[in-house]
């Protein structure tokens, strides 16, 4: 549904019943190199990527995914014993309550993948390849229930105009999915904020 911004690098929705909103994870980088100096000068608490790194993190995606695949795995144990109690299945075998999780699942699946490939194709070449978080579900299939995709916002040494193209085109992809999630939002706001702050000349 979650962007980060990170340094330089290689290119790299729900609770189950009801399912989250998905929320793109936002784990930023730091946007210029630290000052040597034990106090922070004014141009770094301009600069401060703080805020990005406390929007979203890797594990917040991990906990989320841990958290419902143990709700997954107590109403599957449930439809085990309600079918050997006589409850009736499809022809694969899945119970009524089986099938609705499976259709939530995959429709969860299809509006992550989407989501975080808005992100990624319209943040190139400054985004990562999409890193996903799986449960594993009805029939031992696995579904992305969140994903993350990383940005390279480090600044373009020597060159203004194109570190603000740059910031343009990440702030663009941070709203780029249908439904841009309240932390895509954040991101967007954030960026805009280092946009302003080149552009003045701070």
């Amino acid at each position: 549904m979650m962007v980060r911004l990170s340094k330089p690098g290689p290119p790299k929705h729900n609770q189950i019943f009801p399912l989250e909103t998905i929320k793109i994870p936002t784990t930023p980088g730091i946007l210029e190199p630290a000052q040597p100096s034990n106090k922070p000068t004014r141009r770094e608490n301009l600069y401060s990527t703080r805020l990005l790194d406390d929007l979203q993190r890797q594990s917040d995606h991990e906990t989320r995914a841990n958290r419902q695949q143990i709700e997954i795995d107590a109403l599957l144990r449930d439809e085990d014993r309600a079918r050997i109690s006589g409850t009736p299945v499809d022809a694969r075998g899945l119970t009524a309550r089986e099938i609705a999780l499976f259709e939530r699942l995959q429709h969860r699946h299809r509006d992550v993948i989407r989501h975080e490939m808005a992100h990624f194709q319209t943040g190139q070449p400054y985004a990562s390849f999409p890193q996903y978080f799986y449960v594993r579900g009805p029939l031992n299939q696995q579904f992305a229930i969140s994903g993350i995709v990383k940005f390279d916002a480090a600044p373009i040494r020597g060159n203004k105009k194109e570190t603000l193209i740059k910031l343009e085109k990440l702030r663009r992809a941070a709203l780029a999915p249908r439904t841009p999630s309240n932390q895509d939002r954040q991101v967007a706001a954030e960026l805009a904020r280092l946009i302003s702050i080149l552009r003045a000349g701070r």
